[in-house]
């Protein structure tokens, strides 16, 4: 309890410096990149365990939300540096096959970095987006129950 109320109090001096000076102020340990806040998760987790650890975090937390190419590109970096495999997106077509949506806003994807031959949905089992070091960053979609590192955003 002491520990959360600590990461509280951090956060609304955080959001109030920012006030004060028109800034986004992000968490320690969250990274900022325009008007978002990411966590490089770097604990290995099925997709489901994954969004939970967002939220556990912080409540308005998601798997990251790709919005256009300087995100992605911002991110790409980020995951080239930190030398990630594959990682977890929010993205899922698991409500309607081959519509991907993000789980954060529930909005179909307007910007994406699929891989050639992707998202194809192999073996009936690829559910949730990926961002794949062996296509060169681009997207992909994975097993769900997979284990992987993953990108929080808020």
């Amino acid at each position: 309890m002491k520990g959360m109320l600590v990461a509280c109090t951090l956060a609304l001096l955080c959001q109030l410096t920012a006030a004060g000076i028109g800034e986004i102020c992000c968490p320690s340990g969250w990274e900022r990149y325009e008007d978002s806040c990411y966590y490089f998760n770097t604990v290995k987790k099925n997709w489901v365990d994954a969004q939970k650890a967002c939220k556990d975090m912080y409540p308005e937390a998601n798997l990251v939300e790709i919005g256009d190419s300087g995100e992605n590109s911002f991110l790409k970096g980020k995951l080239q540096a930190l030398n990630f495999d594959q990682t977890w997106t929010g993205a899922n077509d698991a409500f309607e096959e081959g519509t991907f949506r993000w789980i954060g806003s529930f909005d179909p994807l307007t910007f994406t970095s699929w891989k050639s031959g992707e998202p194809n949905d192999s073996h009936n089992d690829e559910d949730c987006g990926t961002i794949w070091k062996a296509a060169g960053y681009k997207w992909n979609d994975g097993i769900c129950a997979t284990l992987m590192t993953s990108i929080c955003e808020m």
